[in-house]
C-alpha cells in the first residue's frame, strides 16, 4: 500500500511541477547543450508536507536535505 500511495504522490508532483516549469538550455560541464524544465520552488507548506510524508513512509532512512522542486540532478549530467 505505502508503495502505492508512494508511486501516486511522486506523479502527482511531477505533473504539477511540469506544469508550472519554465523551459531552458543548461550545458554540461563538457559543452554539450541539453533541454530541461526549471521548476519555481514549492511552497513552505508543501516542503514540510512532502519531507514528513518521506519520514514516517521511511522511518529508517536518514533525510538529508528537506523536499524541493528546484533540484535536478539531471543538468549536472
Amino acid at each position: 500500500m505505502k508503495i502505492k500511495v508512494t508511486i501516486l504522490l511522486i506523479l502527482f508532483l511531477f505533473t504539477v511541477s511540469l506544469s508550472q516549469a519554465q523551459t531552458v538550455w543548461l550545458y554540461t560541464p563538457n559543452g554539450k547543450q541539453v533541454y530541461a524544465f526549471m521548476n519555481d520552488e514549492m511552497s513552505s507548506t508543501d516542503i514540510s508536507t512532502t519531507t514528513n510524508f518521506y519520514k514516517n513512509a521511511y522511518p529508517k532512512a536518514t533525510v538529508l536535505e528537506n523536499a524541493s522542486n528546484t533540484y535536478n540532478c539531471h543538468s549536472y549530467a
